[in-house]
């Protein structure tokens, strides 16, 4: 799995907001995409201190030609002072093998870690629930879980492609603490990431229906295993527990009567006044959905970008 320049300012980032240490379990082998004097100087500019380590060219001759590093120097200079490098095929030498689509970790993996690290793994792991519930189980409490998963225009790349809702959604049923989630847009041609601040439903509604371009997207998040977490708690989509809690709230609806029409507004007052005709009720239903319609296509037709926080380029 790869980490170019972009994951790596994305982690020391994360070493800037909380310093890493102890023991980091990657998921495959990472391939550094870059040199020591680059790391150097970047994380001189984010103000992040590294750490002392030998410092060793990546294993694979045509990219140590190229200077760059091993995985336990970049890593090491992060701070951390082991490195056990994990996969199902002892193709890369891993440091142990483990099948993520298997239902139990191993014993002598449980509640090891500091750290484990997603580079690009889980979209080709099948049984995504197993995967997950493993780096649950590797994790020491107050670990965390950092991933770089693809989202959107990988075709063909893995089994999976993330929508950031899943990873939201079980961290949060999970009891983790979320601590970091961007979503990150690029092209392969160029060198850099640029990176916004996700939450749920903030996404423009055009962007949600077939309104990316034609960049490629990906997730990057942060979650923190807390004393209270499980990893085992299947989540309902965040989206419709919010539409459940709010039809429950409101109570039960009258015929013909919009869910989501809270008193006071100027839908609602219509809706009101036409309640006691049945027909006309529904004419004014059906004109409230087409005018928001029309207002959205217009708004949109004049809003670019996802509509997301940006939080730089990397």
């Amino acid at each position: 799995m790869g980490l170019p320049k972009p994951s790596a300012c994305l982690l020391l980032r994360e070493a800037l907001r909380r310093p890493f240490s102890g023991r980091v379990a990657t998921l495959g082998r990472q391939d550094i995409l870059f040199d020591y004097a680059w790391l150097r100087r970047t994380a001189a500019s984010m103000g992040v201190a590294l750490c002392p380590a030998e410092i060793t060219l990546h294993r694979e001759p045509t990219l140590a030609l190229r200077g760059f590093l091993s995985d336990d120097s970049f890593l090491k200079s992060l701070g951390f002072a082991e490195i056990v490098r994990l996969d199902y095929s002892d193709f890369e030498a891993p440091d142990c093998l483990l099948d993520l689509n298997a239902p139990q970790t191993p014993e002598h993996l449980r509640q090891r870690f500091d750290v484990v690290l997603d580079g690009g793994t889980l979209e080709h792991v099948f049984h995504l629930p197993h995967a997950l519930r493993h780096l649950f189980e590797m994790l020491k409490p107050g670990g965390r879980v950092i991933h770089f998963s693809p989202s959107a225009n990988h075709l063909d790349h893995g089994f999976y492609m993330f929508c950031p809702a899943l990873f939201w959604d079980y961290y949060t049923a999970n009891q983790f603490e979320i601590n970091t989630f961007y979503l990150y847009r690029y092209r392969p041609t160029r060198d850099h990431w640029e990176v916004y601040q996700y939450q749920p439903e903030a996404l423009a509604p055009a962007i949600r229906w077939g309104g990316l371009d034609d960049a490629m997207y990906g997730v990057h998040v942060v979650a923190t295993r807390m004393a209270t977490s499980t990893g085992d708690r299947v989540p309902q989509q965040g989206w419709y527990l919010k539409r459940w809690q709010e039809a429950k709230s409101q109570g039960p609806l009258k015929p013909g009567e919009l869910l989501t029409e809270p008193p006071g507004t100027k839908a609602r007052l219509l809706m009101d006044l036409t309640r006691s005709h049945p027909r006309l009720h529904r004419l004014a239903c059906q004109l409230i959905v087409r005018w928001r319609a029309f207002i959205n296509r217009r708004r949109q037709a004049r809003r670019r970008g996802l509509g997301l926080k940006f939080i730089g380029r990397y």
